[in-house]
């Protein structure tokens, strides 16, 4: 009888470490699903926010009205914000927070026409925007600017 009762509790351990395993997969799923959700939220924020709609709005007036190129100090606001919410992306996205590859898929193209434009040295000392305090921004972008070997011919 000993013997029975032995393999009837290896079998109740293995099903309660395949119950502990299937769980913790599904924690997992289930954290990186809400992490995505998070990212793409963060990003669509470029679209639907308000706020940064209103600047982006601005600048693309001033852009079109040529202010920004010939007289762009009054713009800074607009620009240190919009820059602000890169930054976060971007400190979001080293410390693990954000999905890379989603922030990289929606707004790498968006960030670096941005970070061309207002963070190329004439254009900030003209405005008296100080680049240094984007260091998460400038990070990222230096590192999705390293080539991929997997894409080398």
């Amino acid at each position: 009888m000993s013997s029975w009762g032995d393999i009837w509790s290896g079998v109740q351990a293995g099903a309660a470490t395949v119950a502990v395993i299937v769980a913790a997969s599904q924690i997992y799923s289930a954290r990186r699903e809400q992490k995505g959700w998070k990212t793409l939220e963060a990003c669509e924020r470029y679209d639907r926010d308000p706020i940064i709609v209103g600047l982006l709005t601005t600048l693309r007036n001033a852009r079109d009205g040529g202010n920004l190129k010939s007289d762009p100090r009054p713009f800074r606001m607009e620009v240190s914000l919009l820059s602000n919410y890169f930054d976060g992306i971007a400190t979001g996205t080293i410390q693990g927070f954000y999905n890379e590859t989603i922030v990289k898929d929606h707004l790498e193209p968006i960030i670096k026409d941005h970070f061309d434009e207002f963070f190329e040295p004439e254009m900030a000392r003209r405005m008296a925007f100080r680049t240094d305090l984007y260091p998460a921004l400038k990070a990222l972008l230096a590192k999705w600017n390293v080539p991929d070997p997997k894409y080398r011919n």
